[in-house]
């Protein structure tokens, strides 16, 4: 397949388009939280979660589990099983990070 602009960043296997999937679903998610279907925004919620997963993006795995707890496992008392994926993922980002080697500190 030949990655044109629609693929987000330029021929990387779609991460772009999978970084806007992420976003729908989540936005998702949290209207069905807002209209009191949990378990549909908890289905949304773990889609996105996938998505995240399957494009190696552990920052957004974060933010997914993040809204997970605060709208649809906080609620419910099952906070604790988000805070093992918030940990997870953290950790994840954690080893990205420290793969990347140092940043450029510019703005001076």
């Amino acid at each position: 397949a030949v990655a044109g602009p629609e693929s987000g960043s330029g021929g990387g296997g779609g991460h772009g388009k999978t970084v806007v999937r992420v976003e729908c679903r989540m936005v998702l998610a949290r209207l069905a939280a807002e209209a009191s279907d949990p378990p549909l925004a908890e289905l949304q919620y773990t889609r996105a979660l996938e998505d995240a997963r399957q494009a190696m993006n552990p920052a957004l795995e974060v933010l997914v589990c993040r809204d997970l707890k605060h709208f649809v496992l906080e609620p419910a008392g099952r906070a604790h099983y988000a805070d093992a994926m918030i940990e997870a993922a953290w950790g994840k980002l954690q080893l990205a990070k420290s793969h990347a080697g140092p940043t450029k500190s510019g703005g001076k």
